[in-house]
């Protein structure tokens, strides 16, 4: 693969940003669940996604690492390789710690950051999930 080849492949990733953390393990996999499916969705679009959120729980549901400093670090050294962030627009975002250090992160880059509109309450379908 050539160089170009790699540098195009930077502009189409997108770091996928979306809140994880919760006392309820249901509401986690909620959360899992629709990264999957948002990254299903922009993939089939030729899109590279990166989504730290799937990556932490495959591994913690493994028995791996749980530290939540870890997995801050992953995601940030992650972001560098992204041409852009896309958070997925679901409650708590706008307050969840890490969402916004990951936004910070990127602005500190100048990595471009879109929304990602859900317009759906449990129905697991790409129609219903926007790019804005």
């Amino acid at each position: 693969m050539t160089e170009q080849e790699l540098d195009d492949v930077s502009e189409r990733t997108i770091f996928i940003s979306c809140p994880y953390e919760d006392k309820d393990e249901d509401v986690v996999l909620g959360r899992v669940a629709l990264c999957r499916n948002v990254c299903a969705t922009f993939s089939l679009q030729n899109w590279f996604v990166v989504c730290p959120n799937i990556l932490r729980y495959d591994i913690e549901q493994n028995d791996g690492i749980k530290e939540s400093t870890y997995w801050r670090k992953l995601s940030l050294y992650l972001m560098r390789s992204c041409g852009q962030v896309w958070v997925i627009d679901i409650p708590g975002w706008e307050t969840d710690p890490n969402v916004q250090e990951e936004l910070a992160y990127a602005n500190s880059l100048d990595i471009p950051i879109e929304h990602v509109k859900i317009t759906y309450e449990r129905e697991d379908t790409d129609e219903n999930i926007q790019q804005s």
